[in-house]
């Protein structure tokens, strides 16, 4: 009788204990989810152009219209430009923002490249629905020295993408 109360009382607590860390880790999520308010900023990434249908469209337009008086060139030129500008100011996509551009550690250390995205925000999906949908390219390993270079992005509910935003991972023997 007695082997059986203690059988219980050792999964009793080892379900607490197990309740306590799930908890704990909600936490943690939670806090790596929190909008910061005011606070927050958006950017964009220069020099990152991203060549949509209508790009493309023009490019197209730009090959066949070689032929054509410079006049017609010019036209063509003056909506390309608009259109890149007004893709580079695309309020629909995504914006993320890393912690650091460069974060150096030591080989054996623990890093997780997700918590280095502080900020991502969109026009219409939330923070949490964003975060799930972050990704990281690039190859690393913390257990060898050298420098590697992830880079992020991530695509809202409309398929929208972000401009992508590159980290420097040093990693030092």
């Amino acid at each position: 009788m007695r082997r059986k109360r203690w059988l219980t009382v050792a999964m009793i607590v080892t379900a607490a204990v197990a309740v306590m860390m799930a908890a704990t880790s909600y936490k943690e999520i939670g806090k790596k989810l929190e909008m910061q308010g005011e606070d927050q900023q958006t950017m964009l990434v220069a020099g990152y152009e991203l060549q949509t249908e209508t790009e493309a469209s023009t490019a197209k337009t730009e090959t066949s219209d070689t032929e054509m008086a410079s006049e017609t060139e010019k036209e063509t030129k003056t909506k390309e430009t608009e259109t890149r500008t007004s893709a580079a100011a695309d309020p629909s996509k995504p914006v993320l923002k890393l912690k650091q551009k460069k974060i150096e550690i030591k080989v054996g250390d623990a890093f997780d490249a997700v918590s280095q995205v502080s900020e991502i925000t969109d026009d219409t999906d939330d923070r949490s629905a964003l975060f799930r949908q972050i990704e990281v390219h690039g190859d690393y390993s913390t257990d060898e020295p050298g420098t590697y270079t992830l880079t992020y992005t991530a695509m809202d509910s409309d398929g929208n993408v972000s401009a992508p935003v590159t980290l420097e991972l040093v990693v030092k023997g």
